[in-house]
């Protein structure tokens, strides 16, 4: 009999254990949908440096449209990512060809991005190309050249 209690024994700690986990995560989510929908475009743009490592936010987008280049020196092709965060907010950032596929099936639709946020030299490219995925490079100190830099890109799902 005293083998029959250990086995249940171990089977309520068992389930006990799994319904904690399954608790602990629901409220993870929770908490991530929350601070996810709490982002706003303006106050990332305004203060990019409270907003330094990684974090996830949902944004709608909007439209898809042509990067000019008037000059014809871009030897890729390059678009503006139009899109709106749930306050109404609007901005825009620079993706290249290879990316287009991506963001152009997510058109009218929330989607997830994965902003990361650092600190260090200005961006400098080459003639012939454009960075992409930079939603806001913001100097901190002008004499130090150092910017606070914003990367969006969709999360992976």
């Amino acid at each position: 009999m005293h083998g029959i209690s250990r086995k249940r024994l171990g089977f309520a700690v068992s389930i006990t254990v799994v319904a904690a986990m399954l608790v602990v995560s629901s409220i993870a989510s929770m908490l991530m949908t929350q601070q996810e929908a709490s982002i706003s475009l303006k106050q990332i743009i305004d203060n990019p440096e409270k907003y330094l490592g990684e974090r996830f936010a949902v944004f709608l987008i909007l439209n898809i449209t042509l990067r000019e280049d008037p000059h014809h020196r871009l030897i890729e092709t390059y678009y503006l990512v139009h899109i709106k965060d749930s306050y109404g907010y609007e901005t825009m950032f620079v993706t290249s060809s290879h990316d287009y596929s991506r963001y152009a099936s997510c058109i009218g639709q929330r989607a997830r991005f994965k902003l990361l946020g650092g600190r260090g030299p200005g961006l400098m490219h080459p003639p012939d190309r454009l960075i992409t995925n930079i939603l806001v490079s913001k100097s901190v100190d002008p004499y130090a050249r150092e910017f606070t830099t914003i990367h969006i890109s969709l999360a992976d799902t």
